[in-house]
């Protein structure tokens, strides 16, 4: 009996115990310097999130590795505008301290998917911008959207964002996985105004 009862608390320690993993955060680079360990909730798992933000020819890498995320898998989220670009990609696995590599959207383009959005960025201004130009969106890009914000750029400083452009759906409900962009005085939403017929998509939302 007296086994019972250490086998049984041993148990609750052991399950109870955090799940570890591999952490690190660099929002301007495809990889991390260094890493160190945290403790995760088993629910959560590990996981990560590698992307990039583009203006023109001007492309920053960002790259993420610790908690697992309240987000699907191997998932996609991607906005486009006339020459800026925001990508992410969201990787996971199961197990304690298991590895992840990151991985950087490529450029391959996508076919245009018939829907097109009105596009515009402009920075120093949360009010919004207009323009007459408007974005071919491709692959999952079924939403129009527009959004009003701050951005952290490489030197630390934060500048106020305005951009309207094509997305997905993830990216428009998560937003907050880009990395860079604060997630304090948001007005983001969907413009479906300019709407068209969407046909068949692939799941990859590179451009």
């Amino acid at each position: 009996m007296q086994l019972l009862i250490v086998s049984f608390f041993w148990f609750i320690i052991c399950t109870s115990e955090a799940l570890k993993c591999k952490s690190c955060l660099d929002r301007y680079s495809h990889l991390c310097a260094s890493e160190e360990t945290i403790d995760c909730s088993e629910s959560e798992g590990c996981g990560a999130a590698s992307g990039f933000f583009q203006i023109g020819l001007e492309r920053t890498n960002f790259f993420y590795k610790g908690c697992r995320f309240p987000i699907e898998c191997n998932s996609w989220l991607c906005i486009s505008m006339n020459g800026t670009y925001l990508q992410s990609y969201i990787t996971c696995c199961d197990g304690e301290m298991c590895d992840l590599d990151y991985y950087i959207p490529s450029d391959a383009n996508e076919p245009y998917n018939g829907k097109e959005c009105e596009s515009c960025y402009v920075e120093d201004t949360a009010d919004g911008c207009s323009s007459t130009q408007t974005q071919k969106c491709r692959g999952d890009e079924t939403l129009c959207v527009r959004y009003g914000g701050y951005r952290r750029k490489q030197d630390g400083e934060e500048t106020a964002v305005s951009f309207s452009g094509c997305a997905n759906t993830l990216a428009y409900e998560k937003f907050e996985y880009f990395y860079g962009f604060e997630q304090t005085v948001i007005k983001f939403f969907t413009d479906n105004r300019n709407r068209r017929p969407v046909g068949k998509t692939n799941a990859d939302c590179s451009f």
